[in-house]
């Protein structure tokens, strides 16, 4: 079957330094697209990455601008190092009231995947949240390309993941686990719903109550832990549904898969 990946760039850069101040990743942590395309994508056999080199912002001089446009060049030829993954460029505006502006990016995604579907392709991933991708999403309806929309919950607007042949939501929670600084503890970041089971199982081990966690619905739940233990318990009224081992990963856990967001 042959499966390709669209990806807006500048909403996964976002996503992915979303991630590293969410679970606090050191800024030299080193982020590999390949893993993360080979995982998020169904391991496509081509994926192709969208962005565009930043616009020289008003009151910049010459120096920090190009250094600036060469850190983004030594991010491109990264990404492009991986294998079947190919960096594509539009341009960008500066706009005094909205900063950096990408211009293009989404009209070279779209001819990208449509050219590609008429010739036969029969999946496409796309990483995406911006309405601005509905025209290719409703042309793509009439090939025989599947379409799986890749969007972060409650950031995507309902009429694009309509459209969509699948969906399948994404977060920081994604993201985390392919920093190289956290390969080897990726354990960390992963959350388990249980059996419902009554909460005296886990008080019968020495776990207590630490924390509650409060979501926008109402809905709460209480997290138990033990110093001796790397485990923690979301626990709602009295019944265990959920294990994990950090917060921060069931908070977003609960976000991806559950619709629910934290109550501020």
């Amino acid at each position: 079957m042959s499966t390709y990946a669209f990806v807006d760039g500048s909403s996964l850069l976002s996503l992915i330094e979303s991630a590293r101040k969410f679970f606090d990743i050191s800024p030299d942590a080193v982020f590999d697209f390949g893993e993360f395309f080979k995982r998020e994508a169904d391991a496509a056999a081509r994926t192709f990455f969208y962005d565009a080199f930043p616009d020289r912002k008003p009151g910049t001089d010459q120096a920090s601008h190009e250094a600036l446009l060469a850190k983004s060049q030594d991010l491109f030829d990264r990404i492009n190092s991986y294998p079947g993954v190919h960096v594509k460029n539009g341009v960008a505006r500066f706009r005094p009231k909205r900063g950096q502006e990408q211009k293009g990016v989404d009209i070279l995604l779209a001819i990208d995947v449509y050219r590609q579907a008429v010739n036969g392709l029969e999946r496409a991933f796309i990483f995406a949240n911006d309405g601005d991708f509905y025209p290719v999403l409703e042309a793509l309806q009439g090939t025989q390309t599947r379409t799986i929309l890749k969007c972060i919950r409650g950031k995507t607007p309902k009429y694009l993941y309509e459209l969509a042949d699948q969906v399948s939501y994404i977060n920081e929670l994604n993201v985390v686990a392919h920093f190289d600084v956290v390969r080897s503890t990726e354990k960390t970041y992963r959350v388990s719903p249980m059996p419902p089971s009554p909460l005296q199982n886990i008080t019968d081990q020495g776990f207590q109550t630490a924390r509650s966690v409060i979501f926008e619905n109402g809905d709460a739940y209480a997290i138990y832990e033990n110093a001796g233990h790397p485990d923690i318990y979301a626990v709602k009224g009295e019944t265990i549904l959920f294990r994990a081992r950090h917060v921060g990963a069931f908070v977003k856990f609960m976000e991806r898969d559950h619709g629910l967001f934290l109550k501020e």
